[in-house]
């Protein structure tokens, strides 16, 4: 724009400084500095092109020699002189024709004289555009229509990239050419503002980097543009739209870690104490006797050690297993203490008495069972009928009792089995009487 403001001023002081020259040069070269014109002198052979009609006139330069009036006044625009063309130049001044005013332009291919100055003017060639359709691709001339051969397009570049990018991270992408193009190209776009991207290159992969710095942070997405020019200089460009994300997003916080974003992986926001991780544990449980509560015990969580929910009471057991019997309770199988009622049905030592005969000396008995346990005589095995001690016993036999010698069991004559039998109770009742008066005899002296 400054080179334009610029240009515009020297062609203002152009003009301005011919000008002036110009209202008297159809007469005589006046000299606008002293207003003489006897000191214009002209300048043989030295012409001016004015920027007004510098394509049909040019001007004879003069002089101005007053040696009173000297300084920028000094060289003249005198008369206006059509130009001479040969070829498309003045043969004059010198000046090239422009052609700007011709009137007879030249086709694509073919060339023409210009009407001006009657030079040559060479064709000026297709002005090509770029066709893509079907797959094809070609370039068509927007001045004549001529079109070039149809070629197959090469295959779409494909970017490597996330849709995705937090504000807080860089944007990282990459891709490789396809065959068919060359000069990989790489550059951004937000709204506002945009920028090329500086790729590097290693095994025919392009990788480039929008930095955190780059972002629009008013715009919510932008564009990554990603291009390759094939063998015949045509550009190939694509895009690829990136939503920019201002907070993270995704992933679960839980008791003992922040959420991690599902985007670019840092960790955010608080941690939610509900959500709980590293297992579990019991704490405080216990197991119930059989006389005192237990405890399932307070779950706690391993990763925060808070507790998650309280246990509850387990009641007592109360004593179980064991067999009680008519002397002793049941033992617990789990604690060993005594427990419930005797069982009276249970004996705890029934003992046999075989039937024994009585004797003129001493009592018999009957054949019975008597439990230790419970003290209690049982008239059979099974213990389901119990009798009095005295069922048990069968009194002494009287004399005449005793069987009669024709009693077949009576002892006879020359049966000295019988005999025997008498003389060892006659021994041990004399035995007992001879105890019984040492006994009495051994307390009497102790008494004194």
């Amino acid at each position: 724009m400054r080179r334009g403001i610029w240009k515009a001023l020297c062609m203002v002081c152009m003009v301005l400084w011919l000008f002036p020259a110009a209202v008297f040069a159809e007469e005589e070269a006046v000299c606008p500095g002293c207003n003489e014109s006897a000191y214009a002198e002209i300048m043989t052979g030295e012409f001016v092109v004015r920027p007004l009609d510098m394509e049909v006139n040019h001007y004879q330069l003069y002089v101005c020699k007053n040696p009173v009036h000297p300084g920028p006044h000094t060289f003249l625009a005198g008369d206006s002189i059509p130009h001479s063309w040969v070829n498309g130049v003045c043969s004059v001044c010198k000046y090239v024709c422009d052609h700007a005013d011709n009137t007879t332009p030249a086709s694509c291919t073919e060339e023409t004289q210009c009407s001006v100055c009657g030079g040559k003017i060479a064709p000026k060639g297709h002005s090509f555009s770029w066709k893509i359709e079907d797959g094809e691709y070609w370039q068509k001339c927007d001045e004549c229509g001529y079109e070039t051969a149809k070629k197959a397009m090469p295959a779409e570049i494909v970017l490597n990239g996330a849709d995705r990018v937090c504000a807080t991270q860089d944007y990282v992408f990459s891709f490789t050419l396809p065959e068919g193009l060359t000069q990989a190209g790489a550059g951004y776009e937000f709204t506002m503002m945009g920028s090329e991207i500086p790729l590097t290159e290693e095994n025919g992969v392009y990788t480039g980097r929008i930095e955190t710095t780059w972002y629009d942070l008013n715009d919510s997405t932008f564009d990554v543009i990603f291009s390759g020019i094939t063998e015949d200089g045509m550009f190939v460009s694509y895009r690829k739209t990136v939503t920019l994300l201002m907070e993270h997003v995704g992933g679960t916080a839980n008791c003992k870690e922040q959420a991690v974003c599902e985007v670019c992986g840092a960790s955010y926001g608080d941690l939610n104490p509900d959500v709980h991780v590293g297992g579990q544990e019991l704490k405080d449980d216990k197991l119930p006797s059989c006389t005192e509560e237990g405890y399932t015990g307070d779950t706690y969580c391993k990763g925060c050690s808070v507790k998650i929910a309280s246990g509850s009471v387990i009641p007592a057991a109360a004593h179980q297993g064991g067999t009680a019997n008519c002397k002793e309770q049941a033992a617990c199988e789990v604690c060993g203490k005594t427990y419930g009622e005797l069982n009276p049905a249970e004996h705890a030592n029934l003992v046999y008495f075989p039937a024994k005969e009585a004797t003129t000396s001493a009592e018999g008995n009957i054949a019975y069972w008597f439990c230790d346990g419970c003290g209690k005589y049982y008239a059979d095995q099974a213990a389901s009928k119990e009798i009095a001690q005295a069922d048990t016993v069968i009194e002494r036999l009287k004399e005449a009792e005793l069987p009669k010698a024709e009693d077949p069991k009576a002892p006879q004559t020359g049966d000295e089995s019988n005999v025997f039998l008498w003389v060892v109770l006659l021994g041990i009742s004399g035995a007992a009487v001879v105890a019984i008066v040492f006994v009495a005899v051994k307390k009497k002296k102790s008494s004194k």
